[in-house]
Formats: structure tokens, C-alpha cells, sequence
């Protein structure tokens, strides 16, 4: 599983980060790692996550939505910027993009 619980010893990030997935309507995603937070399931939502080689903390959560195949948070992170993290549900990657309200 990518998203690593919080609640599990050694937890770690997943898979390698920075990887383009290509773009579409909302801009251009980029392959991601994902901390999470695991109360009663799974990736129940992101505590951290990677990009351009440094983690950066969620500091809020400013909605998340459902997709087909998708959940979605609209992130504020530690460097001050908002991002859109989405999460394939069936293939349990996590993609990032920055935000149109950065």
C-alpha cells in the first residue's frame, strides 16, 4: 500500500515521487508519495507528502471530494502554498498538482 499509516512502526514513505502522469483538464499531475493519517480505515487522509525532493507537512485540509476512482483533498502545506492531492482508490497512487488559488 502507498499511503503508510501513521499508526503502523517504521511507516515510510511509498512509492518514488516526482514521476509526470501527464495532463488533463485540471493541469498536470505528478506521481507523488503520501503520508497518512489510518484511524477507523486506510488513508483516511494526507498528513504529508513529497514533492521536488522535499516533504512538505499538511498543515489544512481545505475540502475533499469524491471522484470516480479518486479522492481528492485541496491541501494547505508547509511552504505556504495549496496544492490538489488525489488518491486512485483501485490502484492506490497518489498524484499532486499545485493549486489554481496559490
Amino acid at each position: 500500500m502507498q499511503c503508510v499509516g501513521l499508526n503502523q512502526a517504521g511507516s515510510r514513505f511509498g512509492a518514488p515521487y516526482g514521476l509526470t502522469s501527464g495532463d488533463n483538464d485540471m493541469g498536470t499531475w505528478s506521481r507523488t508519495s503520501v503520508r497518512c493519517y489510518s484511524g477507523y480505515k486506510a488513508a483516511e487522509r494526507p498528513v504529508s507528502f513529497r514533492i521536488n525532493g522535499d516533504e512538505l507537512k499538511v498543515l489544512r485540509i481545505v475540502e475533499s471530494w469524491y471522484e470516480p476512482d479518486h479522492l481528492c483533498f485541496h491541501v494547505q502545506a508547509s511552504d505556504g502554498l495549496s496544492y490538489i492531492l488525489r488518491h486512485h482508490q483501485y490502484e492506490d497512487l497518489w498524484d499532486v498538482r499545485m493549486s489554481d488559488e496559490s
